[in-house]
């Protein structure tokens, strides 16, 4: 009895789960199976490889900044704030670091130089703009701003909308 080579892969498994695999060509119950030249065996070397770094030395803390200041740019052009967890999405990988690393990350976050500016820029911090899902001051605005020298009052809610209107304002004039 002869079979025919299954051509579809359905019918490749189904040969399979039957244990009735296909006929091989040029390969027959009489023929006894050949045996390859006797070879020695091949002792495997097993390679090192080094520990991988823990993924907070591997991440790119300058890169993440750049693009975190421009989504925050971006924001502060249409007078609006970035709740925390669309910065996440927004800024690959961020998201999947620990919060120490995130917080170092956003302590480099700078505005870019803004030529047309007829003084310096005060250093109101650009991370302001992070928001909470809710639209409030993100906890993490606290540890940003002290971190940075300005020390916010306990009920900071009015000093961080003031900062955020003045990151509208500066960004919005040409």
């Amino acid at each position: 009895m002869t079979h025919r080579a299954p051509r579809t892969r359905i019918e490749q498994r189904e040969a399979v789960k039957t244990c009735n695999p296909p006929e091989i060509p040029g390969f027959n119950e009489q023929t006894p199976p050949r045996r390859a030249d006797p070879q020695p065996p091949v002792r495997a070397v097993a390679r090192r490889i080094p520990p991988a770094a823990p993924h907070s030395a591997r991440f790119d803390a300058a890169g993440l900044a750049d693009a975190v200041r421009d989504v925050l740019e971006h924001a502060a052009r249409v007078g609006k704030t970035v709740a925390f967890a669309d910065l996440c999405a927004q800024v690959k990988d961020l998201g999947e670091l620990p919060e120490s690393d995130q917080v170092q990350v956003l302590r480099r976050v700078k505005p870019t130089a803004r030529p047309r500016s007829p003084k310096p820029q005060s250093p109101d911090l650009l991370t302001a703009l992070i928001s909470t899902e809710a639209g409030t001051m993100h906890p993490i605005y606290r540890q940003l701003a002290n971190h940075a020298g300005h020390h916010l009052p306990q009920q900071a809610s009015s000093t961080w909308t003031d900062t955020v209107k003045t990151l509208h304002d500066r960004y919005r004039t040409p």
